[in-house]
Formats: structure tokens, sequence, C-alpha cells
């Protein structure tokens, strides 16, 4: 198993919701990044710092007042606290992907004071920018566009 293509299988069945979006691009950049640490079993930046493991909550409630945008994909990860089996119909995991998104969105309102726009990107997991970015884009021009017609803060 080499580091890239543990990279591309890992960053396939976790972070991508269509393999043919992640490119040698994607690959390759982190393959670059990451050297230095032939010692060591990585995955994707983020997953490696364990950013997603960090309670960003503080973080999150220091936001208070500013306008705050939810952008999701679709087809959510298995970090996701709810889980998708393989062995249930299409139907149900149809189910369990929009419960998953659902509850997701429900926890970013939850603990985001401003929550003034949510987005789902359909056919996206977890890299948004990079898997659809001319959605992300869309959906954050729209956002700032709306943002620009009120007062300042």
């Amino acid at each position: 198993f080499t580091k890239l293509s543990f990279i591309a299988d890992f960053s396939a069945k976790n972070l991508f919701a269509d393999r043919a979006n992640m490119d040698e691009s994607w690959t390759g950049t982190l393959a670059t990044h990451a050297r230095g640490c032939e010692r060591s079993r990585f995955a994707v930046f983020s997953f490696l710092c364990g950013t997603w493991q960090r309670d960003l909550r503080p973080e999150m409630k220091r936001l208070g007042d500013i306008p705050v945008q939810i952008i999701v994909g679709d087809d959510v990860s298995p970090i996701s606290s709810v889980r998708v089996t393989p062995l249930a119909s299409k139907q149900q995991q149809t189910a369990d992907l929009k419960a998953a998104v659902r509850d997701r969105v429900e926890w970013y309102r939850s603990e985001l004071s401003n929550v003034q726009k949510v987005d789902i990107i359909q056919g996206g997991k977890n890299i948004l920018p990079w898997e659809n970015a001319l959605e992300v884009v869309r959906a954050v021009r729209g956002f700032a566009s709306s943002l620009q017609h009120r007062e300042p803060l």
C-alpha cells in the first residue's frame, strides 16, 4: 500500500461523493505536502491533524451575531452519527442519508446562533469546494449578495 494509493482510496471512500471528481491534482497535492511523514499512515490533512475530532463549538459560539451560511453535501460521510448500512435497501439507504443530512444541519443550527442560509449541494460529500466548486461558488455568492443588502453589524 503506497501512501499515494492510501490517499486515493481514503479520499474516494470518505471524502468524495463521486470518485470521478477526485483527480491527480488532489492526490498529488496531498502527496507533495505530506513529504516528511514517511513513517506515518496518513489520510487527508484535516483527518491527520484531527481537525474533525476537535470540539469547535467554542469557536463557533464566538461568531455571535455574524451571519452564517451552512453548506453541506447530500451524501454525508461515515464520520456522521448516522451510518448507512450497505445491506439496507436502496430506499432505506436514501432515507438514512437524508436523515443524516438533516441531523447535521440541525446540529449546526443548534450550535450557531445566526444561521441565515442553508445550502445542500447535490452530489457532494465532504470536500464540497473541490468536488462541486461551481455549486459552492454559486451558493456563497448568493449568500454574500444577500448580506450586501443588510445593515452593518
